[in-house]
């Protein structure tokens, strides 16, 4: 039997930041957090789009989180969305190329 990853949590930092700047820099701002798809969540999904961004903080570093980044993101693409994931570090460095390629892989 499938078990929802976890309940909802609250968003980390790296999460907060980024909704800041969906919010200024994408054109599309119909999205969810947090929003259960299969047995995971999806940190933001665009759900007419089918797309989902995963904004990756430190720990995602870890082997654990790795192993299970890669298992989401096949879960997620059986059910039929597009992935893009963001490394937090990276986007801190260069957050103005971030938000573009986030916008040009969300769309209009």
């Amino acid at each position: 039997m499938k078990q929802i990853e976890n309940k909802k949590r609250k968003p980390s930092y790296a999460e907060i930041y980024f909704k800041k700047g969906i919010l200024k820099n994408l054109r599309d701002k119909h999205f969810k957090t947090e929003h259960p798809i299969d047995i995971f969540y999806a940190d933001f999904a665009w759900l007419k789009k089918k797309k989902v961004i995963e904004i990756d903080g430190k720990q995602h570093l870890e082997y654990n989180y790795h192993e299970r980044d890669k298992y989401k993101d096949k879960v997620l693409r059986k059910n039929g969305w597009k992935i893009l994931r963001i490394k937090f570090v990276n986007l801190l460095k260069n957050p103005k190329y971030w938000y573009h390629r986030a916008d040009l892989f969300i769309g209009p």
